[in-house]
């Protein structure tokens, strides 16, 4: 049996391939928008992305609201990997640019 590659940050292990994430051992749901937000700012971490770049990497049709469709996604991944969604630690806005995922 092959074992699955993993990554690890921001306190989750996440398997691109087999697509689950684990926090504190447990799996969490993510829906398919979610996952790939999340890996896409796994795979750019540290870097900010703007609202624009995270949406022309991920969505998979078009949205007149864009800014909108992104800003509900990351608010739902933080509801979901972070400590204390209303004070994020990893995954950070950063004020009129995009947001950032943190490798702490």
């Amino acid at each position: 049996m092959d074992k699955v590659k993993t990554i690890r940050i921001a306190g989750l292990i996440v398997a691109p391939d087999a697509r689950y994430v684990l926090k504190d051992e447990k799996e969490i749901g993510l829906s398919c928008l979610e996952f790939d937000t999340l890996l896409y700012l796994i795979r750019n971490k540290n870097i900010v992305l703007s609202k624009e770049q995270i949406y022309e990497a991920v969505w998979k049709h078009e949205t007149d609201d864009y800014i909108n469709a992104v800003t509900c996604v990351i608010y739902k991944l933080r509801q979901k990997i972070e400590p204390d969604p209303s004070h994020p630690k990893y995954l950070q806005t950063v004020r009129s640019v995009g947001y950032r995922l943190s490798s702490l």
